[in-house]
């Protein structure tokens, strides 16, 4: 057989080959390079995909790529447990696999990621937070009066974690008693409030700062003004006596903690002073909870 009116693909000429015994009747022209997919048959062994025959002896090279297009497209069943991405079924048994690649990909471009909560609050005020406490005083966590309320209430409904930062300045408060003791006494802490309202500590820091200054004599005893010995001056003769007039120490306090809130709760950056007796000076404040 031979195509003498056409380019068959390869040579410039058509070429002659034997008779071809072909049971199927084809219209279209049959040549030495080129043959229809539909004349051409398969002779081997049924190909067999999940129970499924693709192709048996027989058939047509085009009716075995139809069948295949056809189950790997239309008919073909996922078999195996759920596909699960963060709670989110992608395929389960029964599934095609062209339903499979299209929940996959909804999935991940159509599928936003939740937000994460973040909360910032920060104030500056100087002040001493003995001065004025709120009830129950200044041994106990509080907020200052005339300060910043620095707290974050979990209100999204569920439980969450977050890590929370907290930072403050402290600063020596200038004392106009003549005494030979400076000191200053802030502890900050990250409060947990629960829904009941009770405070739970969850991380503290003590930061006092106490420094005293004593004059002594050649036996290594303090001299103060009561002793029987005292220091002079020349040529006044006037007693000398060592105290601290003003006093300047700003301190830098950071703390850390990760917990748990569960709904409607609460965490804060709070302070407290040993007492109504020792300055508290606080110059600002700054809290961060990030939900994780």
């Amino acid at each position: 057989m031979s195509c003498p009116d056409e380019d068959c693909g390869c040579n410039e000429k058509s070429l002659s080959i034997n008779e071809i015994c072909n049971p199927i009747d084809c219209d279209s022209n049959e040549c030495s390079e080129s043959f229809p997919a539909e004349c051409i048959l398969y002779t081997g062994e049924d190909i067999v995909c999940n129970d499924i025959v693709i192709m048996s002896e027989g058939d047509s090279i085009a009716q075995g790529l139809a069948n295949a297009v056809a189950y790997f497209c239309d008919g073909a069943t996922y078999t195996g447990p759920d596909l699960i991405c963060e709670g989110v079924v992608i395929m389960t048994a029964g599934d095609t696999l062209t339903q499979g690649l299209t929940n996959a990909v909804n999935y991940f471009c159509n599928t936003s990621t939740p937000s994460k909560d973040v909360f910032y609050q920060e104030f500056i005020s100087t002040l001493d937070i003995s001065e004025n406490p709120p009830a129950p005083g200044p041994g106990q966590y509080h907020f200052p009066i005339g300060y910043q309320i620095l707290t974050y209430t979990n209100t999204s409904g569920s439980p969450m974690t977050v890590e929370v930062h907290g930072s403050y300045n402290t600063f020596m408060v200038n004392q106009s008693v003549i005494a030979p003791k400076a000191e200053n006494w802030i502890d900050g802490a990250i409060i947990k409030t629960n829904v009941s309202g009770t405070n739970i500590v969850e991380y503290e820091d003590l930061g006092i700062v106490d420094i005293e200054g004593y004059l002594f004599d050649s036996n290594g005893d303090i001299v103060t003004q009561d002793s029987d010995e005292s220091v002079v001056t020349t040529p006044s003769g006037l007693s000398v006596n060592f105290n601290f007039l003003t006093q300047s120490l700003d301190q830098n306090k950071s703390i850390f903690k990760v917990l748990t809130l569960g709904e409607n709760e609460s965490v804060s950056l709070m302070f407290k002073t040993k007492g109504g007796t020792s300055a508290g000076g606080l110059k600002r404040a700054q809290i961060l909870v990030k939900e994780l």
